[in-house]
């Protein structure tokens, strides 16, 4: 592979780990698949709706749709079928002022900003420019929906109290797809503390083993972005043309 191959492979996986972070978004959840697996017996689901609204508000924290806010935390993934794929400590900040997004995750930097795309390996003193129109999701927040999606894949909401913590999970351990979305809160604070999502091996669900888990731990949420670099702050563009700026000067650019 090209270095320009591998540099497009990390922008593409950063992107992924800000979306994961940004777009919690139950729908995600709702895979369907070929793969035959042995399912409980049908029976009637019925959601504790105070439970279920607490649910959906917590996570709507983490709402990537929101016109100005800061998120800043770690990332910690264990991938039970690819050790080598496991994340420890990683931290992250994303933020978004209207139309402009900033993320950086580990020392790596994504600038979105009136259709141009950067992103920053600081380690490997690389700059990938591009342009494109940054396009969200709408998640789905609407009580009754979340209620109808969970009950259709047979999810059950289990609580599960902790001291001044209290963990609140979708779980169906016979899905194929993902298994697991909880919340841990701080029940005096009220605040979010923390995010789970547990995914299966699609080719051997069943196996708790090969699970891959992402963990989401919280450490800040604010409703204005914090103070960061901006596209004119990293390239100079002139007839259609990027240069870096000399902050800049002794990275590779690479313009897609």
């Amino acid at each position: 592979m090209t270095a320009k191959g591998k540099i497009i492979l990390l922008t593409v996986g950063l992107l992924g780990a800000g979306a994961l972070a940004f777009a919690l978004n139950i729908k995600t959840m709702f895979y369907h698949s070929d793969v035959p697996v042995k399912l409980k017996a049908d029976k009637e689901i019925v959601y504790d709706t105070v439970l279920l609204k607490k649910f959906t508000t917590l996570l709507q924290t983490l709402d990537f749709n929101k016109s100005n806010f800061s998120y800043a935390g770690r990332f910690n993934i264990t991938d039970g079928k690819d050790s080598s794929a496991n994340v420890r400590d990683l931290p992250f900040l994303f933020c978004r002022t209207g139309k402009v997004f900033y993320s950086k995750v580990g020392n790596n930097e994504v600038v979105n900003e009136d259709g141009v795309n950067i992103y920053i390996e600081n380690d490997n003193k690389k700059v990938v420019v591009s342009k494109e129109e940054f396009r969200l999701n709408v998640a789905i927040t609407n009580l009754k929906q979340v209620a109808e999606k969970a009950r259709s894949e047979k999810y059950e909401l289990v609580r599960l109290p902790n001291g001044h913590t209290e963990k609140l999970s979708l779980l169906n351990e016979h899905h194929v797809s993902c298994k697991e979305l909880s919340v841990t809160y701080d029940t005096l604070t009220q605040k979010l503390n923390s995010v789970l999502l547990r995914y299966s091996d699609i080719a051997d669900p069943l196996n708790k083993k090969r699970d891959r888990k992402v963990e989401i731990d919280v450490s800040q949420v604010e409703a204005t972005a914090r103070k960061h670099q901006g596209v004119k702050d990293i390239v100079k563009e002139s007839e259609g043309k990027f240069t870096l700026l000399p902050k800049y000067s002794d990275y590779e650019l690479i313009t897609l």
